[in-house]
């Protein structure tokens, strides 16, 4: 299993990692130029991150239910009814979401009622219009996710994963040539034309496929009635981390921090989100093959496969983001107007977030484990007691933490709710297998050797000035990130995690290849 989906595991993941790199540089190019501390950029980041953030889960929650509906229908043949189905999907979700877009529009106000914003009648109508702008993606994102979701039915990955790519670079070439003649209501405006986007860059593919859409709102065919049942419970378990990032991004209004917090949630966990759901997109497939054959042994070899990949990649990039979070946040960030304190206070919050990578992988996947077995209920239990522990942790340590509670809480739901979700998955299928406890403590061992270089690199080079200011701070980034990306994987080979052996394998194949041609 590893062996024939690592090619496709690795381009996902490079196309992932570019992907939120650019908006990762858009969101930095504004807090640079605009100040993190600036209104109205605050103002934005928070109008962006509410239909983001709401739609990103109703979308995930369509896609989930979507693909092992539509592959069931091409697996039997049924290529009429699984026309009809993505038919009905696209003409019904998007009748819903123009009558939630109604419902918004209303319930703006209310909206923000919870955040500081009401305070000052300015600061209050600027949010309300920039707000009423933004809120139509949710459109654009309706249809991007249910052409994901039909594109990776038909075992085609890699756009859905660059997808956002052309609304990132709209943002930075706005940034680059406009903001300083429209400013921050300007780059609104760009956003909205960027994320719209989106679902024309999976067009071509899709009409490559062979799909052409005809109206249907049938709400009596079987399998969309089915699918849409199982619409709630696959919400609450899927949305729990994008409603946290939600709750914490309105708290954050309350401390001024709230681009701070933006930036380092796009930075650490809508990354991780992104990446982990493009990797669990590969294995879902496999996952609910294995468990409709009742062939017990392969669901747990993928489910093995999987968490052991996710955790190969993610322990050393949650060291990594610990080690270096004052050099990411001193290189990427702090310049212009972003400032000495805002860039002390992101370092703490971007490493305070990492420590959530680990345990946001692993409910994700159990997630699509559970989903696999067409199983809803565990996932949704433990959606609420993340949304829970995060809710109550955070009020309980706002007043001597500030805003530092916000990642302290997310960490402890993300604990609480994969928690729950392992017991009960060893409950119900037992032990796993795949040498899942021996690889994990491969991977500590093999980060906490990488961790000890990097902090002595960060030592080392702390003192030296290279070609200027610019250069010193991004060189002071990438020389102890490429030697901490060495020192794991070495670690990591001579440990003997066959990660590590794949991947070189893939690089030997790769320049013999080259080599050939």
């Amino acid at each position: 299993m590893m062996k024939s989906t690592g090619k496709a595991v690795f381009t996902v993941a490079g196309i992932t990692l570019l992907s939120k790199i650019l908006t990762f540089v858009a969101i930095m190019i504004n807090s640079a130029y605009f100040g993190a501390s600036n209104v109205e950029l605050g103002i934005y980041n928070y109008s962006l991150n509410l239909p983001n953030l709401i739609f990103t889960a109703v979308g995930t929650s369509i896609t989930t239910i979507m693909v092992p509906s539509y592959s069931a229908l091409l697996a039997r043949g049924e290529k009429e009814k699984a026309k009809a189905f993505i038919d009905g999907m696209l003409t019904i979700t998007s009748t819903l979401v123009l009558v939630l877009l109604i419902i918004s529009y209303v319930l703006v106000p209310a909206a923000l009622n919870f955040t500081l914003y009401k305070n000052d009648p300015y600061t209050y109508g600027y949010a309300k219009n920039a707000l009423r702008v933004l809120l139509p993606v949710m459109f654009f994102y309706n249809i991007n996710f249910i052409f994901t979701g039909y594109l990776q039915s038909n075992q085609k990955f890699n756009l859905a994963a660059a997808v956002s790519i052309p609304s990132s670079l709209a943002m930075i070439l706005y940034m680059l040539f406009l903001s300083g003649k429209f400013g921050v209501s300007g780059l609104i405006i760009a956003t909205f034309i960027g994320l719209g986007l989106q679902p024309l860059v999976l067009l071509p593919l899709v009409i490559k496929t062979g799909y052409r859409y005809n109206f249907n709102f049938d709400l009596k065919n079987p399998e969309l009635v089915n699918s849409f049942k199982l619409i709630p419970p696959v919400l609450i378990g899927v949305s729990a981390y994008q409603i946290n990032m939600l709750y914490n991004n309105n708290l954050g209004t309350f401390f001024r921090t709230e681009t701070l917090i933006y930036l380092v949630q796009n930075m650490v966990l809508q990354t991780i989100l992104a990446f982990v759901s493009s990797i669990s997109a590969i294995y879902y497939p496999k996952l609910s093959v294995e468990w409709g054959k009742n062939n017990i042994k392969g669901y747990k070899e993928a489910l093995a496969d999987a968490i052991n990949l996710l955790m190969f990649i993610l322990i050393p990039a949650m060291v990594g983001l610990i080690a270096l979070r004052f050099n990411i946040i001193d290189a990427t960030s702090k310049w212009r107007n972003f400032g000495e304190e805002n860039a002390y206070i992101a370092s703490n919050l971007l490493g305070l977030y990492s420590l959530s990578v680990i345990f946001i992988a692993l409910k994700e996947i159990f997630d699509k484990a559970f989903y696999a077995q067409k199983l809803t209920k565990p996932s949704a239990i433990a959606g609420v007691i993340i949304m829970a522990f995060n809710i109550v942790v955070s009020l309980m340590l706002k007043g001597g933490f500030k805003t530092y509670s916000l990642p302290m809480a997310y960490f402890a739901s993300c604990v609480a709710g994969s928690l729950y979700l392992f017991v009960y998955l060893r409950k119900k299928i037992g032990a796993v297998g795949g040498e899942i406890s021996v690889n994990m403590l491969k991977c500590f061992i093999s980060a906490s050797i990488m961790g000890i270089a990097v902090y002595s690199c960060v030592y080392f080079l702390q003192g030296l000035y290279f070609m200027g200011e610019a250069a010193s701070r991004v060189l002071k980034l990438f020389i102890p990130m490429g030697l901490g990306v060495l020192v794991y994987f070495i670690s990591a080979y001579f440990l003997k995690i066959s990660q590590a052996r794949l991947i070189l394998n893939m690089l030997f194949n790769l320049l013999k290849g080259d080599g050939k041609r």
